[in-house]
């Protein structure tokens, strides 16, 4: 058997092409195993304006009126985030990545909540079948609380809940690991939950995602999986 050691970073062209399609789940040749893969996704290489290759924008409990992704002021040159939205209540906003399906991995990504009056801050979408059905971990600065939930057939449950004290203009690191129904949860470096459930167990889609008004930014979004 062939053993190999992978590590990708993610531009606009490796999308469509073959070793993109081996980084989709089930599409691994049997005579290859992969020990140690990562996604690393920044977008200082993107145009000034509009959706980054490979992201898809929706919303679970959605009126109408998506909110606007672009790209933004990152942690260190360009990121992307929510720009603007008129959401309200339980409408959450979304971008999900195409074409990278995974079960267990571990994820860190950095967040900056920019405004918002009903919400502010975001997180990290993942196993997402659809924007109905997904895990999410969110941190919102105007609850001063990091928590994590799940959404079926756009029902949000909390799993579980953290209090954070922090900065809530500057930017901080979210760090997810899953492996089977186990989550470990921190957030600038601590750990803050420790959870367990079965409800999304099939590997899904990663993704971003804010609450209602919430205007965020993201950057130096990383995957990595065995």
């Amino acid at each position: 058997m062939k053993t190999i050691a992978l590590s990708l970073v993610l531009l606009p062209f490796v999308f469509g092409c073959e070793s993109h399609q081996q980084m989709t789940s089930g599409t691994t040749p049997k005579s290859t195993t992969i020990i140690n893969a990562k996604l690393s996704y920044g977008f200082e290489t993107f145009g000034p304006k509009g959706l980054p290759p490979a992201w898809e924008v929706g919303e679970t409990n959605g009126r109408g009126k998506l909110a606007t992704w672009d790209k933004v002021p990152g942690k260190k040159g360009a990121g992307f985030g929510v720009l603007h939205t008129e959401n309200s209540g339980s409408t959450f906003n979304m971008a999900l990545l195409q074409g990278v399906e995974r079960k267990d991995f571990v994820a860190e990504l950095w967040v900056q909540a920019r405004s918002g009056r009903e919400d502010q801050g975001g997180g990290l979408v993942w196993r997402a079948k659809d924007f109905d059905n997904y895990y999410i971990c969110r941190w919102n600065p105007l609850e001063d609380n990091y928590r994590f939930y799940k959404v079926v057939q756009g029902r949000r449950s909390m799993l579980a809940t953290s209090k954070v004290h922090t900065d809530p203009k500057a930017w901080h690191k979210l760090r997810v690991e899953v492996e089977g129904p186990k989550v470990k949860l921190y957030f600038d470096g601590a750990l803050k939950m420790e959870a367990e459930d079965s409800s999304l167990e099939k590997a899904g889609r990663f993704g971003l995602w804010t609450k209602a008004d919430a205007a965020t930014s993201f950057d130096e979004v990383k995957i990595h999986w065995q």
